[in-house]
């Protein structure tokens, strides 16, 4: 996060400017996210109706999500920064207000099982029903919790769940109807009815395994598989079991009460299984996956030997996946044609405000009640005032207390974002052994483990290390990094001038 920018804080939820209407900006005319640079060159006119009019093409359009991990909000110290869950909405009303369109999750909403991580999670679930979401993949981070509170939290929200292949082991509560629970959207004509297990898996359904919807006209079967699994050691999921896909899928297909006309996977996970499935597959036109394991200039549609696409989104919800379809899918012509990005959410969107009420308003009054709850330890540290500097260091120690970074925990509270855990890996030290929090300190950036600094030497370890701070981007770029500090390394002179106290 960017502390030494602080006293420039960039809050767009602050004043009524942000939600005027703007002339759409100029776009670059190829297909593609427009970089941090471009971005950056005119930020004020960004809004969602400029990046859907650019981006929007033909005649049918899906949204793909993945990974949001529960980050609801960007803490706003800088200007421009991708994510948060109400300007994510806002988007995704823009393009069904304009009609045909499906909005899909790959999996990952959550990001843990504690009372803290669990008021987040449904508040992403509340903003996520908020857009109409038309099916939400069961994630790897989703199966912290046991299958029957994941299942009664995706239905206290009426957000629908789906799965093919993730089952529950054991639950208390056997599960029926879930075919009808919900009132589906326009486009989507019923959910795929739900497959026997195979007799092996000693497990049942938690979720429909799809969905049956209307892409142009053309009846698509849209199946929902888990893969990331299949590669990991799965006892940290023991309430869960995950059969093969290939048995799912071919189990879905029987059990459909009539064949679809062409099939949508979509998928959690990443590597050779999912491209072996689909070359298995040719009945699969539509591949749409969530992998942050795969680099953001590599991040490309790619073509299918069956004439079909494969489109990826990924990190953290900071982006919006469009998949564009023009034409008739399933017919001779194949995809007729398609067009795939990764749409960055950004700051300068206003949002949905109903979501935003719900963060700002509900979920922030219930989280002083759970707070402490969360760990801090990974960013726990010895506690060293500065003020324990000031008689070795007195130049460094004026110049800190100078700079922006010894506020950096009440630049949190001033912005109302001191319950973002997103931000106090940067802006706070946590003291867990006297459950206290701290700004940055000193050591903070001079971690070095000298006795002289009242460290015991470890076994093994040399009697006096070197400093470990060093003034390069490099070492900054772990709190400044370019989707939270946008602006620091094109001006990193001018922010190292300012806290400059060495030489």
């Amino acid at each position: 996060m960017v502390v030494a920018a602080a006293a420039a804080v960039f809050l767009w939820y602050a004043a009524n400017e942000p939600f005027a209407r703007r002339e759409p900006f100029e776009a670059p005319q190829e297909m593609r996210p427009l970089s941090f640079t471009e971005l950056l060159e005119n930020p004020e006119v960004r809004e969602p109706e400029s990046a859907v009019d650019f981006y929007r093409k033909g005649d049918f359009s899906i949204l793909l999500s993945y990974d949001s991990h529960n980050r609801l909000e960007t803490c706003g110290c800088s200007p421009l920064q991708l994510g948060g869950i109400a300007p994510r909405v806002a988007l995704i009303k823009i393009f069904q207000a304009g009609g045909g369109s499906l909005v899909f999750d790959a999996g990952s909403v959550s990001d843990g099982a504690g009372s803290f991580q669990k008021l987040k999670f449904q508040t992403m679930l509340r903003a996520m029903r908020e857009a109409c979401y038309n099916g939400v993949n069961v994630g790897m981070t989703d199966m912290a919790y046991a299958p029957d509170e994941l299942v009664g939290l995706f239905h206290e929200a009426e957000v629908p769940l789906f799965s093919a292949n993730v089952l529950a082991r054991e639950i208390e509560n056997p599960l029926t109807g879930l075919e009808t629970l919900y009132d589906y959207p326009p486009y989507v004509v019923e959910p795929l009815p739900m497959s026997e297990p195979p007799e092996d898996a000693g497990a049942q359904p938690i979720a429909p395994p799809g969905l049956i919807a209307l892409v142009n006209g053309k009846r698509a079967g849209v199946v929902f598989l888990q893969f990331t699994q299949m590669t990991k050691d799965f006892e940290r999921h023991p309430d869960y079991v995950i059969i093969e896909p290939k048995v799912a899928f071919e189990r879905v297909k029987r059990a459909a009460h009539s064949e679809p006309e062409f099939w949508v996977l979509v998928a959690e996970g990443y590597g050779h299984d999912i491209e072996v499935f689909v070359q298995e597959h040719p009945e699969i036109l539509i591949v749409l996956t969530g992998n942050k394991h795969i680099e953001e200039e590599k991040n490309v549609a790619q073509l299918l030997a069956n004439g079909g696409i494969w489109f990826n989104t990924f990190f953290y919800g900071k982006y919006l996946g469009l998949v564009n379809i023009d034409g008739e899918p399933g017919n001779e012509r194949r995809l007729a044609k398609f067009e795939g990005v990764n749409m960055p959410i950004l700051s300068t969107y206003y949002p949905d405000m109903t979501v935003y009420d719900m963060i700002k308003k509900d979920l922030h009054s219930k989280f002083e009640t759970v707070f402490q709850e969360q760990s801090f330890e990974f960013k726990a540290a010895n506690i060293i005032p500065p003020e324990d500097c000031k008689d070795c260091h007195a130049h460094q120690y004026e110049v800190f207390v100078q700079s922006a970074h010894p506020n950096s925990w009440q630049t949190l509270k001033d912005a109302g974002q001191q319950y973002n855990v997103d931000c106090l890996s940067c802006h706070v030290v946590y003291d867990y052994i006297n459950d206290l929090m701290y700004p940055l300190q000193c050591i903070s950036c001079h971690q070095e483990r000298t006795p002289i600094h009242g460290f015991k030497q470890q076994e093994g370890e040399p009697e006096d290390l070197q400093p470990t701070a060093k003034a390069t981007y490099e070492f900054c770029a772990r709190c400044h990094n370019p989707e939270n500090s946008t602006r620091f390394k094109a001006h990193l002179k001018e922010y190292l001038d300012a806290i400059k106290h060495w030489g």
